[in-house]
């Protein structure tokens, strides 16, 4: 809701994107695009890589069908559905032209999947042992301060 008032008001008040510095609004809407678009690949692509071992809640008792995945997107981003999402996230923003909510939704979802990956990293280390403390060390999220 806050996301569609801003982007209203932005609009009616800066029809050409005029709030934005040095007059980037079109390269700031052309990033958001990109953003949003490598966001949901690389969250939906991950989704299908991790095949039954993805799960949208976190699992607090390993499965016999758990496995760790270490190839495809998990080679390069040890998260890739989250680091999919918080990029899609803010890069929206970047689309609507909200510069409030493009700094309110990047606090929220840093803070959300700061959180979210401290505690699944821990279930993954009882899960997985020294063969998850060992793709944790080689492996990063790409989302700022997350996962560190």
């Amino acid at each position: 809701m806050a996301a569609s008032l801003e982007c209203l008001f932005t609009k009616l008040l800066f029809p050409n994107r005029s709030w934005a510095p040095l007059y980037s609004g079109h390269i700031i809407l052309l990033l958001g695009f990109i953003m949003v678009f490598v966001g949901q690949f690389v969250r939906s692509a991950a989704m299908v890589q991790a095949g039954q071992s993805f799960n949208h809640t976190i699992q607090h008792h390993k499965k016999d069908t758990h496995a760790l995945v270490t190839t495809g997107l998990y080679s390069f981003l040890r998260h890739p559905s989250y680091f999919g999402f918080f990029y899609w996230g803010i890069g929206t923003q970047m689309v609507l032209g909200n510069p409030v909510c493009f700094i309110g939704y990047t606090l929220v979802l840093w803070r959300f999947f700061s959180a979210r990956v401290k505690h699944e990293e821990a279930l993954l280390v009882r899960f997985f042992g020294e063969e998850y403390v060992s793709y944790k060390k080689r492996v990063g999220t790409l989302m700022p301060f997350v996962g560190h």
